[in-house]
This record gives structure tokens, sequence and C-alpha cells, in this order.
């Protein structure tokens, strides 16, 4: 058998047939099948091979699978002034908004006194409800703010006893935020009664004591003197007959 060889073509001389000759003895290894991507939550395996350095997908959160017009911001209750301050017999206002703004005329909007938990105001889909004794009369929530996503407290009459904390909870369906604000009620009328200022009132009153308890002592005594001293008076001389 007789074999010519032109280039990369073999022909036998004993067959018709031609069979192509591989340039490298040792064929390089075929590319690996595409791996799986994650895209919007579901796995896609491409047609084409993804490169060594393909970006990667992150999985948006769960409440975003359904559109991006359903991802919308997390309700906050935010607090203006952390620290509210008052005098005794004033009216303050406790201020708190909403954000992003909404409409809360018919949310549950409380505020509640930390210090005993109670209900300071319950509104309700345009009705006040229950609060505590305390506060009866004397808090308003401002409703002409409440289509503008404002939840701001009036306590009229500030009392020494109504400083604290304060939360503003708003609920609506499965939306709920709270926020928190302190409230600092001064008296100027009260005075500050120092440790030293009660222990010199106390030696002030026993001194005060003591001499009353001395002079009455010595009153008693020179009465006594005077009555023995006319007790032992001469007898006058008996008269001549």
């Amino acid at each position: 058998m007789k074999c010519t060889i032109w280039g990369r073509i073999s022909v036998s001389t004993s067959t018709t047939r031609c069979q192509w000759a591989p340039t490298h003895t040792n064929p390089s290894p075929p590319p690996p099948a595409p791996s799986p991507v994650l895209l919007h939550g579901m796995e896609h395996t491409p047609t084409h091979p993804v490169p060594l350095h393909a970006p990667t997908f992150i999985q948006p959160p769960s409440h975003c699978l359904s559109g991006p017009n359903h991802c919308t911001a997390q309700l906050r209750v935010v607090a203006p002034s952390r620290v509210v301050t008052a005098i005794v017999g004033q009216d303050v206002v406790l201020r708190c908004h909403l954000s992003p703004c909404k409409d809360a005329w018919s949310w549950d909007i409380r505020w509640i006194q930390h210090r005993s938990s109670g209900l300071v105001h319950h509104y309700q889909n345009g009705v006040d409800l229950e609060q505590m004794a305390e506060y009866k009369g004397r808090t308003e929530l401002l409703r002409n703010g409440l289509s503008d996503g404002n939840l701001d407290l009036r306590i009229t009459a500030v009392k020494s006893s109504d400083s604290g904390l304060y939360s503003c909870a708003v609920q609506d369906g499965d939306n709920y935020a709270e926020a928190v604000v302190d409230l600092e009620v001064s008296d100027p009328f009260s005075q500050i009664v120092h440790p030293w200022k009660v222990a010199l009132a106390v030696v002030i009153t026993l001194l005060v004591g003591s001499f009353a308890v001395i002079v009455f002592l010595y009153r008693k005594q020179a009465a006594q003197s005077r009555e023995l001293s006319e007790s032992f008076q001469p007898l006058p001389p008996p008269k001549s007959l």
C-alpha cells in the first residue's frame, strides 16, 4: 500500500478514502458546559458560554419581586425634636410626622406614656377613643395636619408629672411605625432643697427650742424664789395693852 501526504490530506492508493490529518496529536478538551445563572429569582441556563468574569446577579428583596412598581420605601415616623421642654402651666405640642408623607386621617394613632404604658391619646378613623384619666380634657390631636401626615399632639396645662418619654405609634393594615419624644417639664418656682440647708434648719430649731426651755426654767425658778422669800417674812411685834 502506497500513501502520499499533501499538507493535511492523506490519500491512499489502495483505497479511494481520504482522511483529515489533525495538526495536533492531543486535541484540546471541549469547553465546559455553561453554568446556570440566577435571573430575578429563577434559574436560567444561557445558550452561549458564560465568560469567566461574567457579572453576578443579586436576587432583589422579596417585596420587589412583583415588579419595580411594587417596591416602595419603608414607612417611618419621624420626630423633628427628640426633646421638648416646657414650663408648668404652659401648653406644649409633641410633633411627629409620617415619612414618606401619607394621609393619616383613617389610621390608628396612639400617643403612649412610657412610664405607665397608658394611652395619653388614642385616635382612630376620625374618632377620639379612651385615654388615661390623668390626661382627659388636656390632650388634642391636631387633625388639620393629618392629611399631610402630621401626627402632632397638644397637651394643655402641663404638670411636673407629665415629664417623661412618649411614643407616637401609627398603624394602617400591615403598616406600623413609631417614634419617641422626651418631654421635660420644669417648675421655676420650685426650690431645690440641699442637704446642708436641711441640717442648718435642724440645728437652728434645736437651738431655739433649747433657749425656750432655759428661759422657762429660769422664770420658774425666779417665781419659786419669790414665794420662799415671802413665806419667811418676820411677824409684827405684839401690841401693848
